[in-house]
Order: C-alpha cells, then structure tokens, then sequence
C-alpha cells in the first residue's frame, strides 16, 4: 500500500502526474475525491477515478467507492468505474455530462 497526501492549489493534472512519477503507480489505481467538476474534468483524462463529493466525502460515500473500487480491474475504464459506482449508489455527478469519456 502506498499513502501519500499532497495538498496543493495547483492544476489536479499536474498533482496526479506528480504522485505517478513519484510513486509508480498507475493512474486507474488512484482514486480522486472532489467537490469541484473542473479539477474532476482535469484529472479524468488521466485514466485516475474520479468520484464527485458536491457536499464533502462522507463516510457513506467513501465506503461505497472504495468497494465499486475493487470491482475493476485497471484496465478498465472510465464507463465501467461509472457502472461500478452506480452500483454501490455513488456517482461521478455532472462529469460525464460535462467530459465525454
């Protein structure tokens, strides 16, 4: 297991490509809790797991993505970790909307 916290107000993007570079862990390993579509928007194309906290990460929500987490495989992508959270009653809110993946 590898935990690492960086908090920053730069561009999520770069974040994420940062904790890769540093760690070796592939995007579609990661997961991205946020409560704002555009950092979401930014880090999406990535391949990183986005899930959309519009009022904050509950514990509900946490417990819901982390099990639609270990359903996928990484190479699957964005649509099935949709479908994943979909399940478990946990959305990417607007992001599809907004970012066709």
């Amino acid at each position: 297991a590898c935990d690492i916290e960086i908090l920053s107000k730069s561009n999520k993007r770069r974040v994420f490509e940062r904790i890769a570079a540093d760690t070796g862990v592939e995007y579609s390993m990661m997961i991205f809790y946020d409560n704002q579509l555009d950092n979401m928007m930014d880090v999406a194309p990535l391949g990183v797991r986005c899930v959309y906290t519009p009022e904050g990460l509950t514990k509900e929500c946490w417990e819901a993505s982390l099990a639609a987490f270990a359903q996928l495989s990484p190479e699957d992508d964005n649509q099935e970790w949709e479908k994943a959270l979909q399940e478990f009653g946990v959305s990417s809110g607007a992001l599809r909307r907004r970012y066709r993946w």
